[in-house]
């Protein structure tokens, strides 16, 4: 695929899923639910999206635990995270979802290595690691829910006083619907829409947990 937007009398040095050399787009904001205080209801959440077309990556962006998260999807990611997504859809139509140990239910649908950046402030995220993130099911108040599992991982930049030496482990849940919805947002024909020219932008409580009986 040609490289948009790159100049005819210069040849930047090209990432191999970029699509374009443009400035990173954003690119609207999906739901996620993420665990209540002192072990209460899942609570939702807004996750902001933003598409880096010299990169192909996209980056979620939300706030836990009073910290503010950056989680990197590239390409590959991308490609097992959606499939993790539709043999979830797949389990859970066919009942097909066993209470299993709660380690071997969160990493059933695979494990890869991430990237993430976090920070006190939206503006200063001065920490970053690169940990692993498990993609399974887990249920809560006996409904089940797709799960991102961000294991903890150790701060690759020094340490400093706005920053902690290691990230969060963080557990990140989806109903069916909110799955779909994370599925579209990480669409490639979705995301290339983005680009100049191509028209098209990602439209835009408590978790209702998805009815298992």
């Amino acid at each position: 695929m040609p490289v948009l937007g790159a100049s005819c009398k210069s040849a930047p040095v090209r990432n191999e899923y970029m699509t374009a050399d443009i400035d990173p787009i954003e690119a609207g904001s999906i739901s996620v639910g993420i665990p209540g205080a002192f072990g209460g209801r899942l609570r939702q959440i807004e996750a902001l999206v933003t598409y880096y077309p010299r990169t192909d990556t996209v980056v979620f962006q939300f706030p836990y635990q009073f910290i503010t998260y950056r989680q990197h999807w590239n390409t590959v990611n991308r490609e097992i995270l959606l499939a993790a997504i539709s043999r979830y859809k797949s389990d859970f139509a066919a009942k097909n979802l066993p209470s299993l140990s709660r380690s071997r239910m969160r990493r059933a649908y695979g494990v890869l290595d991430s990237v993430t950046e976090w920070g006190t402030f939206k503006i200063m995220l001065n920490a970053r690691s690169r940990p692993r993130v498990e993609l399974g099911y887990a249920f809560e108040q006996d409904s089940p829910y797709f799960v991102i599992t961000q294991r903890e991982a150790k701060n690759e930049i020094a340490a400093n006083d706005n920053s902690a030496n290691t990230s969060l482990r963080i557990s990140l849940y989806f109903t069916r619907a909110m799955a779909d919805d994370l599925a579209a947002a990480l669409d490639r024909n979705r995301l290339l829409s983005l680009l100049p020219n191509s028209g098209g932008v990602l439209p835009p409580g408590e978790v209702t947990p998805d009815d298992w009986e």
